[in-house]
């Protein structure tokens, strides 16, 4: 039997929250002799304390560890040294995940003799680390990032940093990845990374590329990029072998403001469609999730209708979603009709329950897009305002 074990090192009291990592000895020593602990999630730990603490525990208990294959850290405190005592508790260990946890420069290079561990998971918010500046924290940042490159036996990275941005050049080491993340800042020098290393899948979200390098690849089969808000740096003949290239929507007002010369953001997302135009039908086809276009609180009705009408060219990328969610977008009537034409191509009416997702609109508003919806998009079966699955309305079709 194999099975999966959670465990929060917090308890509550009177006077507030404190560690008791003693309580995760217990429940190893007691975990079922017929069951095989596969994945474990350790939650607001010193990370020290509680390896230290299972060292020193019954044989009974680092048995149970050595099964481990997943292991789950979430705002934890890994101290140092907390790296080096990972191999010997957790020699099985083939992915590791940290979320917002405070880890030393020294702690990934630490990991190099987990011999099995092929998936590495580095969430981080930008609040830093105590007793750290911004310009330090950045600095140890980029130390972690060189040390991910002696893990040579990656094959899935998934980094978020939300910080500006991160040389990853030094990622050229890791010849056995085959699954690249990207989240939340500018990865300066991955075209150093694609020309080497013979990755099989690439995503993005919340990412900017720098523009004048030449990114290519001839492994890569697949693209996703969380959201397009203008031509990508990428020409799609530099990936001979892609198969797909997913994008979860189009911002079509992101970064747009009143004073800005509104005829700047028409030439952007002209220039958005020509470019998408480029990547090959064969590419497109199914995505999960919904498909998002997003506006802004700076356009009227009329220059949202003139966008749109720009974004038209994107007809012909046939995604196969089965909803679409609209934000922020104010849409008069020939708006909708040419969002309608728009996202013919999503291929929604293929769909059991094609839905439209309208976001948050006054109830005024969510009638009259209702009438458009029924008159301009008939086979769509459900429309939703807001986010809460009490505000559906069921269309009749």
């Amino acid at each position: 039997m194999v099975t999966s074990f959670y465990f929060y090192s917090l308890r509550k009291t009177p006077s507030g929250w404190f560690r008791c990592p003693g309580l995760l000895l217990h429940d190893l020593e007691t975990f079922p002799k017929h069951a095989e602990l596969r994945t474990l999630s350790l939650d607001r730990s010193d990370m020290r304390c509680t390896l230290q603490l299972c060292q020193g525990a019954k044989d009974v208990a680092r048995a149970r560890l050595q099964s481990v294959r997943e292991l789950k850290l979430e705002c934890c405190t890994i101290n140092e040294g907390s790296g080096s005592l990972l191999p010997p508790l957790f020699p099985q260990l083939e992915a590791l995940r940290l979320n917002d946890c405070q880890i030393t420069r020294s702690f990934l290079s630490e990991l190099a003799p987990l011999a099995n561990l092929r998936c590495l998971d580095v969430q981080l918010m930008s609040c830093g680390r105590p007793g750290i500046d911004s310009h330090n924290f950045v600095e140890e940042v980029q130390a972690e990032i060189n040390n991910v490159a002696t893990l040579t036996n990656l094959q899935g990275l998934s980094l978020n940093y939300d910080i500006e941005e991160i040389d990853v050049g030094s990622l050229v080491g890791l010849q056995h990845l085959r699954e690249l993340s990207l989240a939340c800042f500018t990865p300066v020098n991955l075209h150093l990374v694609l020309a080497s290393v013979p990755l099989r899948s690439l995503c993005f979200e919340s990412v900017e590329l720098p523009w004048g390098e030449r990114y290519a690849s001839s492994t890569l089969q697949t693209i996703f990029w969380d959201f397009l808000d203008g031509a990508l740096p990428l020409n799609v003949q530099d990936f001979p072998s892609l198969q797909v290239f997913q994008f979860g929507g189009v911002a079509v007002g992101s970064g747009f403001d009143s004073w800005q010369p509104f005829e700047e953001k028409v030439a952007e997302i002209r220039k958005l469609a020509a470019w998408a135009q480029t990547i090959p039908s064969r590419a497109c086809g199914h995505r999960s999730g919904a498909f998002l276009l997003s506006g802004s609180s700076s356009l009227h009705a009329a220059q949202v209708t003139i966008l749109l009408r720009e974004l038209l060219p994107m007809r012909s990328l046939a995604f196969d979603v089965g909803c679409v969610c609209l934000e922020a977008l104010d849409l008069n009537r020939d708006g909708w009709s040419l969002l309608a034409d728009l996202i013919r191509g999503l291929q929604l009416s293929q769909h059991p329950f094609p839905s439209l997702c309208l976001g948050f609109l006054m109830e005024s508003k969510v009638v009259e897009a209702e009438a458009c919806v029924r008159e301009v998009m008939p086979y769509i079966s459900r429309v939703v305002a807001g986010s809460e699955p009490t505000q559906t309305t069921y269309l009749d079709t």
